[in-house]
């Protein structure tokens, strides 16, 4: 083997792996894209959750890796919720199983949480 073709090889195995990673990289950004686009509604439902964590399977992630955009999926779901000026019993237990799906530590959205503090108590006030 030459010198010049061991060069060949190497880079071309270079180049292959930068390749991997862009297309990964790629899959990646859909995939917290399509996230985000789900917490839209206000809820994730049990099927969202476990195709999910079925993508995470296929795209090697783990729950920690969506640390980025975790709290950000959080606040719009909330978001969604709040549109209708009223927050259900239903609605906040879907937003807390959202929270422990995503393991987002209360700290993270402090702000979110007292948001539907706010409304909650805001609710009380006003049927009584």
């Amino acid at each position: 083997m030459t010198v010049f073709s061991w060069i060949w090889r190497f880079m071309c195995d270079i180049f292959n792996r930068v390749r991997l990673m862009i297309r990964r990289s790629i899959k990646r950004k859909k995939f917290f894209s399509s996230l985000l686009h789900k917490a839209e509604s206000g809820i994730f439902t049990e099927e969202e959750r476990i195709q999910t964590e079925g993508r995470c399977g296929e795209l090697d992630l783990v729950i920690e890796d969506l640390k980025s955009i975790r709290a950000e999926v959080f606040d719009i779901a909330l978001s969604a919720v709040k549109q209708g000026g009223r927050i259900t019993a239903d609605q906040e237990v879907e937003l807390n199983k959202m929270q422990q799906f995503l393991m987002i530590p209360n700290s993270e959205i402090v702000k979110s949480k007292e948001d539907l503090r706010r409304i909650r108590i805001r609710i009380k006030h006003v049927m009584n």
